[in-house]
């Protein structure tokens, strides 16, 4: 950047995503991070899931004002674009709750940089009351990381849901079952559940919770079983996954069930 340097990065990472840049989020500084950041005549580059604060070279004036005791940390209000963040995304506190909040003064020493991790204290470092933010991180500009620049990373955490499948029939004597060829996750088969409109679904849930994705890698295949030792005849190749607004609103042990409705299509028995 010519005549600037980096002062300090930060992205961003959230395992929902196959892509990190899809995860589009807003940095915002409080009152007195901002007024600092003009005071040092910084430049703030952000991205989608990331930010850059650069600052000009020959003035240096980020580590003067360091030295001179003013802004020990920055803190940045985060909010994400998408509106369902919360729901594919663990750990979110409830609105009363002060925002989760990362501080880059724990950080730890990483090949690539440094990696930040939930403080203890959140309530200590975010004190506007609106608009809410979904995280906020606060990063150390005195010491070593004003001399140095740092590049941070966060990493998020997708929710991880019990996968209840609902099949809708008939089904006559068919006993439909969910194969995981990968072996990594098991499904058993729960009671008969019957629907509003006065039908009756078969019940296929996850035994353990299975974290949530944009793009899930194991293909779960219906299957039918059938006597012998053979797998049974396919029903449907790929079921589909849940979407982040599928949540049922309630838990099944200490997990949120996501709820999916499959309409198969049975195939004849061959002759």
């Amino acid at each position: 950047m010519g005549d600037y340097s980096l002062l300090f990065a930060l992205e961003v990472i959230h395992p929902y995503f196959s892509d990190p840049a899809r995860l589009r989020l807003r940095f915002e500084p409080d009152e007195a991070s901002a007024a600092w950041l003009a005071k040092a005549g910084c430049v703030t580059r952000t991205w989608n899931q990331r930010i850059e604060v650069h600052h000009e070279t020959k003035l240096d004036l980020p580590r003067r004002l360091a030295a001179m005791g003013q802004a020990d940390d920055l803190r940045f209000a985060v909010h994400a674009v998408d509106p369902r963040f919360s729901q594919y995304t663990h750990g979110q506190t409830q609105m009363h709750e002060p925002p989760l909040t990362f501080w880059g003064g724990g950080a730890t020493r990483r090949d690539d940089g440094w990696r930040m991790r939930p403080g203890l204290d959140q309530a200590h470092f975010w004190t506007a009351r609106t608009p809410r933010p979904d995280l906020v991180v606060v990063v150390p500009v005195a010491g070593d990381a004003a001399v140095e620049p740092r590049r941070y990373s966060l990493a998020l955490k997708a929710r991880a849901t019990i996968w209840k499948y609902l099949l809708l029939g008939p089904w006559d004597d068919v006993e439909p079952y969910i194969d995981d060829p990968d072996r990594a996750f098991a499904f058993t088969a729960a009671p008969d559940e019957a629907l509003a409109d006065g039908r009756v679904a078969k019940v296929l849930r996850s035994e353990t919770p299975i974290p949530l994705s944009e793009r899930f890698a194991q293909k779960f295949e219906l299957r039918a079983r059938e006597p012998g030792d053979g797998p049974g005849r396919s029903l449907i190749k790929r079921l589909p996954v849940p979407h982040p607004a599928s949540l049922a609103g309630r838990r099944s042990d200490a997990a949120l069930v996501s709820e999916i409705y499959v309409q198969p299509t049975l195939k004849p028995l061959a002759p």
